[in-house]
């Protein structure tokens, strides 16, 4: 069973069993979405929210096979109100060198973090004061549930 309903202008909110799916309003072309609770769950490591931008060129051309790029800090990778300093807005960067035809448009997985963000971003260094074992249990999580 769906439902959705609207939050505020410009987002929509999709409940489908366990999983929370939101559409959120960008200044891109493309839509930005974000995911919520659709993971199995990974001891160590908390869950997340997932924010996905599908650039204009993925709904135009359905068969077509696309770069994704996969980014740590997602909640203030995009154009999302609440973002620090309005967020990085990569997605419109990325839009308007797609424009220009010197990428391909890619599709961006914005990978949120949590309260243990030092610590699940310091496992894969070879420096001794900057290895924690949430770290790859990270790794991990990003490579296996993402």
């Amino acid at each position: 069973m769906s439902r959705r309903g609207a939050l505020r202008p410009g987002v929509q909110c999709l409940w489908k069993s366990y999983m929370i799916t939101q559409e959120w309003a960008t200044s891109a072309s493309g839509r930005l979405l974000s995911h919520y609770h659709f993971e199995s769950g990974t001891p160590g490591v908390r869950r997340r929210r997932i924010y996905v931008y599908l650039p204009q060129a993925y709904a135009d051309h359905p068969k077509r096979r696309f770069p994704v790029l996969y980014l740590l800090d997602g909640q203030n990778t995009m154009d999302l109100p609440g973002s620090v300093g309005g967020g990085w807005k990569v997605n419109l960067a990325l839009e308007r060198l797609a424009e220009k035809g010197l990428i391909d448009p890619p599709l961006l997985v914005a990978i949120g973090n949590s309260g243990m963000r030092l610590r699940e971003y310091m496992g894969w260094s070879d420096e001794p004061d900057h290895h924690h074992p949430s770290g790859e249990k990270h790794c991990d999580y990003v490579v296996s549930q993402v």
